[in-house]
């Protein structure tokens, strides 16, 4: 299947879904949080694997992914929210993937809530992807609340969700 066959099934069977990014030097415990909040509340969650299917966080724990980068883009017109939990050093090291810019321009496209983690959207302005991490739609947790804050966008999503079923969104 290529992406244009993957993306005319995503519209015909829209699944809205959370992508979490994943490669080494992330961030394990937003990561780790992130999906398990949110898968907890019902939502299609996605860990997209930036080099490969495995990568060791900040802390050195190892985590597996769902998908690698190049099967999302096939999905990326069912993105919602995309959260990138990583510092703005590890965030400049993906700058050369040309990959990950179609996915990062497709995703501001479709209008997806965005969250950095460790990562002010004022850092993240001075990387190439300035038009993306300027929008509105970005968020960034408070480190000293990842579960609440989870648990807070879960809350958030579910409705956004559910206001785009209805034609309010």
């Amino acid at each position: 299947m290529n992406f244009e066959q993957g993306s005319r099934l995503s519209r015909l069977n829209p699944k809205p879904t959370v992508f979490i990014l994943w490669a080494d030097k992330f961030d394990e415990c937003f990561a780790t949080i992130c999906v398990t909040q949110l898968r907890r509340a019902g939502l299609r969650v996605k860990m997209v694997g930036l080099a490969g299917r495995q990568a060791k966080g900040l802390n050195g724990l190892m985590l597996g992914t769902d998908v690698a980068l190049g099967e999302v883009l096939a999905m990326v017109s069912d993105t919602v929210c995309l959260i990138i939990p990583c510092d703005k050093f590890a965030l400049r090291r993906l700058e050369s993937d040309p990959r990950l810019e179609d996915f990062l321009r497709q995703v501001s496209q479709n209008e997806a809530l965005v969250v950095l983690g460790h990562t002010t959207a004022a850092e993240a302005a001075m990387i190439q992807w300035q038009e993306i991490f300027c929008s509105k739609s970005v968020l960034t947790p408070p480190m000293d609340d990842m579960m609440g804050f989870a648990q807070n966008l879960a809350q958030q999503l579910l409705t956004t969700i559910s206001d785009r079923r209805c034609g309010r969104g």
